[in-house]
């Protein structure tokens, strides 16, 4: 079936819009990580063959937060907010692990994060998404005493505060 000029040009379109479509896909994946205030977070940036010597962690695209030129750690150019933050895992480089350590966490550090590697079209990004605050996964337990003395009795309050249901014990009832 031969088509005419306008078929013809409807489907290149499509077939271009589809790869587009395809392609982004494929450039623009995004790995989220989520973190709490006060906690610490590895964002991932591991590399295939050949391995790299220059990698450069981007945050907004321009803002430095930290390097690694010719295999070593570098934060000459990070922005002071990154400070005593950050940092990396150098025994790790070889098999191209360029992942970031990232510590106490800040709200305002959420953001869209890039692993630039040198002479790749393809950083890795990731997005970082913080709240709240820190809470060990700890199981703690908070006993209050109330004591009524007008009643003269006490009751012994025992709360778990790892969403466990509150218990309520009062033996000392009269």
């Amino acid at each position: 079936i031969p088509l005419g000029e306008t078929e013809l040009c409807l489907f290149l379109c499509r077939t271009l819009l589809w790869i587009f479509v395809i392609i982004q896909s494929v450039t623009c994946q995004v790995t989220v990580i989520p973190g709490f205030v006060g906690g610490q977070v590895v964002l991932p940036c591991v590399y295939k063959d050949p391995v790299p010597q220059k990698v450069f962690w981007r945050v907004d695209d321009v803002n430095p937060v930290f390097d690694i030129i010719d295999w070593k750690p570098s934060t000459a150019s990070q922005i002071s907010k990154y400070k005593d933050r950050v940092s990396s895992f150098p025994s790790e480089y070889s098999k191209g692990n360029f992942s970031l350590l990232l510590k106490d966490l800040r709200l305002d550090d959420a953001n869209l994060y890039e692993c630039k590697i040198l002479d790749s079209n393809q950083p890795v990004v990731v997005q970082l998404r913080v709240s709240g605050q820190f809470k060990e996964q700890v199981q703690k337990v908070l006993i209050q005493f109330s004591c009524f003395i007008a009643v003269d009795r006490c009751k012994l309050h025992k709360t778990h505060l790892n969403r466990a249901p509150k218990l309520f014990i009062d033996k000392l009832q009269n």
